[in-house]
């Protein structure tokens, strides 16, 4: 139990209670009106009183536990997503388990939380459709953006997002090019996509690029030769005949595309652990005194990142 005198430290704008084994978060909690930061980070607590809707100066609220045997947080379901956009001091939050008839109630309440800084919503399972079509004003100083499930078509509110600097996608299974949507934002500097069948790209002012286990993808694509601010180029767990075309000692076809990028490299499995191969091992070796391949051993699961 959360002792009373807790309650009674009016000015308290921190409130930590991670690791803990407390099960109940009291109704009592509205009088810290000046709380900005409350951490419920695996604790035993299943519920939230409604009177955390009180708390107008909230900014972060954390609260999920990966505990077995104990019942996951329902904060998010859909009697509560509606409430949620009532935290009008929230600079972050995060959506688990989203199901597709949630989109419109979610929206609805993104909308409201003006400050939002930090967005991260994934679906219930890699299949079920994250519906975000609803949404029409997101919030303007949104700076990053994940989103994990399967995404129809990208929603057009994303080209509003001038503060947005870092976007992740994954299981999003897009057919359509992204990039008419993301092509214009003035400060996105990282881009991310993690799936079977999509194509990457960038903006102009893009700084890294990360390709991802793109199993149909059988060149660089068109427009990386263009992007002169890009100072490192990952590709992840792509096939071989993929990487072929990258070698300037092996007259590859695409060498010539990422030529003028500092640090092009690539990472693969071999003997129970990951490789991580440098592109531009010519000019490592030179800087290091070093012959050879430059190859970094990572050791993992085969399908983790």
């Amino acid at each position: 139990m959360i002792p009373e005198t807790f309650f009674k430290l009016f000015h308290l704008r921190y409130l930590s209670l991670r690791n803990t084994n407390v099960k109940v978060l009291p109704r009592s909690i509205e009088r810290l009106k000046q709380l900005e930061i409350l951490d419920l980070k695996q604790t035993y607590i299943t519920e939230l009183p409604v009177e955390i809707l009180k708390l107008e100066n909230i900014r972060h609220l954390l609260v999920y536990s990966c505990i077995l045997f104990v019942s996951p947080l329902q904060l998010f379901t859909s009697g509560i997503l509606s409430e949620v956009g009532m935290l009008s001091e929230l600079r972050r939050l995060c959506s688990l388990k989203l199901r597709k008839e949630d989109g419109r109630t979610l929206c609805s309440s993104i909308e409201k939380l003006c400050k939002l800084e930090f967005l991260n919503l994934k679906s219930l399972e890699e299949n079920e459709i994250l519906d975000l079509s609803y949404m029409l004003l997101p919030p303007p100083f949104l700076q990053s953006l994940y989103l994990t499930g399967h995404i129809v078509k990208l929603p057009q509110w994303i080209q509003a997002l001038n503060s947005l600097v870092k976007i992740y996608f994954r299981w999003t299974r897009l057919t359509e090019d992204p990039l008419k949507y993301l092509q214009d934002l003035p400060n996105l500097v990282y881009l991310e996509f993690l799936a079977n069948n999509n194509r990457e790209g960038a903006v102009p002012h893009l700084e890294k690029m990360v390709i991802q286990r793109c199993a149909f993808l059988e060149s660089v694509p068109n427009g990386i030769e263009c992007l002169l601010n890009l100072k490192v180029l990952e590709f992840f767990d792509m096939p071989d005949e993929f990487i072929t075309t990258l070698h300037p000692d092996k007259q590859g076809a695409d060498s010539w595309k990422v030529s003028h990028i500092h640090e092009v490299c690539y990472t693969y499995w071999r003997d129970g652990c990951w490789m991580v191969h440098s592109l531009k091992e010519k000019d490592n070796n030179q800087m290091s005194g070093h012959s050879g391949a430059v190859v970094t051993r990572t050791y993992g699961r085969r399908n983790s990142l």
